[in-house]
């Protein structure tokens, strides 16, 4: 098994090299998750310093990599993700298989600000998720809740990888600017990959996993889960957002109902909010009325005429 994932690793760098589509940083970062993986058996509060040191080198290194917009995720991300593994030093023991998974999913969530492709965002959106999957069924009583933001996780991945699928037709090249010239289909490309990045939103209707995920994670990840995961939805709408535009789909402006869900989902997550006792599932619903708020308004800036 070591020696495939050392063929894996080593081919995949030769032939994204050979190609040019090589992601140096996925490269890097994979070499850094093999290392909890292997010395797992270190006390928790070493691997927890180890963690943040990896993820404050790459904040240091590469804080002025990033521009506009992606400039807000990389903190959100990076910083973010330092200070939820600031707790970790209240664990005793060795935390087991925790790290790694940690590794794998902020790797997938900085892998997002760093694609440059349409392949490489898809590969990052897919790392993030498994990830978090695992993290989420460390939890105690949390199998159920996670089977069910797998369900949706799959469905959206489904709905982004076609919403690609179809802006890819008719383009020469991989990369994640061919969103801004869409031959073919652009509204139905658009309200898929929509419906894809709300799935990990959780608005809406689309919020079923959220709440029992949440609440039956461990601890250290249901902050994880509430303040930064969710964002990656965020981040995927911005994209897609900023990159094609308003768009119509029978009549209908996809960008005002993208509002309107984002408005009722505001309300749901704050009504919810107020009548919960439990202190994690509090802290979900206000994520999901901070989230919807976003989407809102985002929705609304974006469709007024320019």
């Amino acid at each position: 098994m070591a020696l495939f994932g050392l063929s894996s690793y080593a081919l995949g760098f030769y032939f994204g090299q050979q190609l040019g589509y090589l992601s140096t940083f996925t490269y890097i970062a994979f070499g850094f998750i093999a290392f909890p993986f292997i010395f797992d058996f270190l006390p928790v509060y070493v691997k927890n310093t180890l963690s943040i040191a990896a993820m404050g080198l790459y904040f240091y290194t590469h804080m002025h990599s990033f521009q506009s917009m992606h400039i807000i995720f990389f903190i959100i991300f990076v910083v973010g993700g330092i200070i939820t593994l600031l707790a970790g030093y209240a664990f005793r023991g060795k935390r087991t298989g925790f790290y790694p998974l940690v590794m794998i999913m902020f790797t997938g969530l900085i892998d997002l600000i760093e694609s440059k492709t349409t392949i490489e965002f898809f590969f990052a959106w897919e790392l993030m998720t498994a990830g978090s999957y695992f993290l989420i069924i460390r939890g105690k009583k949390s199998m159920e809740h996670a089977l069910s933001y797998m369900l949706f996780s799959v469905g959206g991945a489904y709905l982004i990888l076609a919403g690609l699928g179809l802006a890819s037709i008719g383009q020469t090249e991989l990369s994640l600017d061919i969103l801004k010239n869409v031959h073919y289909y652009a509204p139905v490309a658009f309200t898929l990959m929509a419906v894809g990045f709300m799935t990990k939103l959780a608005s809406l209707d689309l919020y079923i996993w959220l709440p029992g995920a949440h609440a039956e994670a461990e601890a250290g990840v249901s902050p994880m889960v509430s303040a930064i995961l969710l964002k990656a939805g965020v981040f995927g709408l911005v994209v897609l957002f900023l990159s094609m535009g308003p768009q119509v789909l029978f009549g209908i402006d996809v960008l005002h109902v993208l509002s309107w869900v984002g408005a009722l989902t505001a309300v749901m997550g704050n009504m919810m909010a107020a009548f919960q006792e439990d202190a994690k599932r509090l802290l979900e619903w206000q994520a999901d009325y901070g989230t919807g708020h976003w989407h809102f308004c985002n929705g609304i800036c974006m469709a007024l005429p320019h």
